[in-house]
């Protein structure tokens, strides 16, 4: 790809409680490009989003967000500039209503008119919600709570949209739902990081994959191409 990418991390290390959980971990993301970062449990993936959206410190590494080092910028900063996250079990705001909690999400914007457009839209994307407008976010099923958190962030207008875990601990027919909203979102142009133990789905889903194996890629390439290798379906996908 000849542009440079929107998202660039390079050699980031992340310990903490004196385990150095990421040793040395680099991946890219295009603009339009669905990337995955597959790998097994305590492989280093959720650590790695945290240390990219300055939930914890790097160690070391280098981070850049359309050009711009994002490492001093705090949390809450990457949200304005256009990172927002689906965090891993939800994160929705359980004592306030689905409606409420779409409007949260785009609390940061302040052309009304655009956010109620922005909010029909996400209820027409998740038809569910809209029969829930009103209950309380605590309330809903699981599939319906990880729906509702996808369309808050949404809400937000991001430019670089991160999944963490989506599927787990779903239904298989809310997974195949998540997933189905997942590749319009895909082929809409969104930029999309995923990471999902569900290493099937996501690579059928994104462009290109990284595989991640203690604190380390391992491998990359083509998801279609991850998809066929012989060690990658023996390791991830029971074949």
């Amino acid at each position: 790809m000849d542009k440079p990418p929107l998202l660039l991390a390079k050699d980031l290390c992340v310990s903490y409680s004196g385990i150095q959980a990421v040793k040395s971990i680099g991946f890219e993301v295009h603009a339009g490009e669905c990337v995955s970062l597959i790998g097994s449990n305590g492989a280093g993936k959720t650590t790695t989003l945290k240390a990219l959206t300055r939930l914890l410190p790097l160690e070391r590494g280098q981070l850049e967000f359309m050009g711009q080092s994002i490492v001093p910028c705090s949390a809450w900063d990457l949200v304005a500039k256009g990172i927002v996250m689906v965090p891993e079990g939800r994160g929705v705001f359980a004592r306030m209503s689905v409606q409420e909690n779409l409007k949260m999400g785009a609390y940061l914007r302040t052309a009304t008119q655009e956010i109620e457009l922005d909010l029909e839209r996400m209820l027409t994307l998740f038809p569910r919600l809209r029969d829930r407008l009103k209950h309380l976010a605590g309330h809903l099923s699981g599939g319906e709570q990880q729906m509702l958190a996808i369309a808050r962030a949404l809400m937000a207008k991001p430019t670089l949209l991160i999944l963490d875990e989506p599927s787990m601990g779903l239904s298989p027919i809310m997974v195949e739902k998540i997933f189905e909203v997942i590749g319009q979102l895909s082929k809409d142009g969104m930029s999309i990081l995923l990471v999902e133990q569900n290493a099937t789905q996501a690579l059928m889903l994104a462009h290109r994959a990284y595989v991640i194996e203690s604190g380390l890629v391992t491998m990359s390439g083509l998801a279609s191409d991850l998809l066929l290798d012989p060690s990658v379906r023996q390791a991830y996908l029971g074949a």
